[in-house]
């Protein structure tokens, strides 16, 4: 597959990955009750934040967000509401303002992660979809006898790569002794190194 998706968790696997994004929620279940006030005087007061980005009412936006977060049913949540990053990293220190030191607090570090381990999981789904899909489609272009452009670009790439490759250069070369490339800007990688090999 030329297709990555990001983050990479090919050392993580998806059980796992739940287990800590239940873990996570737990905790912020039962601390962000507790800190909720703190936050909102740290976000409000600090003049490390460009208030711009961080104004009372986009401030309070993400305060109620992490607070309907925790109060919905014991379900797991698979995906955050999008003021609720304000409350990461990634996010405080975008907008942290030139020369000042962002704000801390173990919740932000706790919202952190529990954003990333939410972003993996998403990339993990994406990933199985994707696979699947290319499963279905290959399986369905084999039982149909068929092949798209993008096989056939690569099944010839694969053939000037073998053993026997020299011959097939040399009957392509003696065929088409010149190419005449029409838009090369757009030659993408693959088309690139079957000329390379031939001319």
């Amino acid at each position: 597959s030329d297709l990555h998706l990001l983050p990479d968790n090919h050392n993580q696997d998806y059980a796992t990955l739940k287990v800590e994004l239940a873990n996570l929620f737990t905790q912020l279940k039962t601390i962000w009750p507790k800190e909720r006030a703190n936050i909102n005087a740290l976000l409000t007061s600090t003049k490390a934040l460009n208030h711009k980005s961080y104004k009372k009412n986009v401030i309070q936006a993400a305060i109620d967000s992490a607070t309907a977060l925790i109060q919905q049913d014991d379900m797991v949540p698979f995906t955050l509401p999008d003021n609720f990053k304000r409350l990461t990293y990634p996010l405080l220190q975008q907008h942290t303002v030139t020369g000042m030191d962002t704000p801390t607090h173990p919740l932000f570090d706790l919202c952190t992660h529990l954003q990333t381990i939410v972003d993996q999981l998403n990339a993990y789904w994406l990933q199985a979809a994707y696979n699947q899909t290319q499963h279905n489609f290959a399986a369905l272009k084999q039982q149909q006898a068929q092949l798209t452009f993008d096989d056939l670009l690569t099944q010839f790439e694969q053939a000037l790569t073998t053993q026997t490759s020299n011959n097939l250069i040399k009957a392509m070369q003696q065929r088409f002794p010149v190419a005449l490339v029409d838009e090369f800007q757009d030659t993408d990688p693959k088309q690139y190194r079957i000329f390379e090999r031939i001319y």
